[in-house]
């Protein structure tokens, strides 16, 4: 992404989540190097599975949205949100 596209962008962002440009990024870049304030177990055991994949942080986070698209392409999205929960107790 170009420059200007990649700022302009991510004011965008930052003005959709209420944050300043700086916090916006701070938070981007933060939960990035502490896998997003998951607990020791859970970035312990994601932290292996990439190792074993051989791949940095970023290409496992790429990977990890992959999966979730497979999961969302036989399930449909949002197919685990809370309120799909309620909906199928409904039916």
């Amino acid at each position: 992404m170009e420059r200007p596209l990649l700022v302009t962008f991510l004011k965008s962002e930052a003005t959709r989540s209420g944050l300043d440009l700086t916090a916006h990024v701070t938070r981007i870049l933060d939960g990035t190097s502490t896998w997003f304030g998951l607990p020791a177990a859970a970035t312990t055991l994601l932290e292996a599975d990439r190792e074993a994949l051989e791949l940095e942080r970023h290409e496992y986070l790429l990977h990890l949205l992959y999966q979730r698209r497979l999961e969302l392409r036989g399930k449909g999205p949002g197919f685990d949100a809370p309120s799909m929960g309620k909906e199928r107790k409904k039916k």
